[in-house]
């Protein structure tokens, strides 16, 4: 009966044990949110001399506005389309995986890769592509 007893308690107590570890854990990590045109978080930046079959690096500055820090894990770049005959499918963007931890109001700088294909026509040389950034965070504080 002691024996019982004493198993009992051990399993009560592993369950407990785990359960807390679940929950401090579950605490700390927030979910992810994705910002496009909430004010907390501004990203800018520009390229220019592209032309069809080339990359090249955009720098871009993100900046926290927020009185807190925030740790961006995720960057995306969203092309429209140019004016004239040139597709939004010329200059390509995409989801880039990033870990950048930002001071409350501070600012860094970071820098994405775009690509011009390179089947596209060059009336897409010198093109003004309208760009949107999104980023996910972690909302921390």
């Amino acid at each position: 009966m002691k024996r019982l007893t004493a198993t009992i308690v051990m399993v009560v107590a592993l369950l407990l044990g785990a359960t807390t570890y679940a929950a401090v854990l579950r605490k700390g990590a927030a979910k992810p949110r994705t910002t496009g045109t909430w004010p907390g978080i501004v990203v800018s930046g520009s390229v220019s001399g592209l032309y069809p079959g080339m990359s090249k690096r955009m720098q871009l500055r993100v900046h926290n506005l927020l009185n807190h820090r925030v740790v961006v894990h995720w960057l995306t770049v969203q092309v429209g389309k140019p004016g004239g005959s040139c597709p939004a499918r010329a200059l390509q963007g995409g989801r880039y995986p990033i870990l950048l931890t930002l001071p409350r109001r501070g600012t860094r700088t970071i820098s994405v890769a775009l690509r011009m294909s390179a089947g596209v026509a060059n009336v897409c040389s010198g093109a003004r592509f309208p760009l949107t950034f999104q980023v996910t965070s972690d909302g921390s504080r």
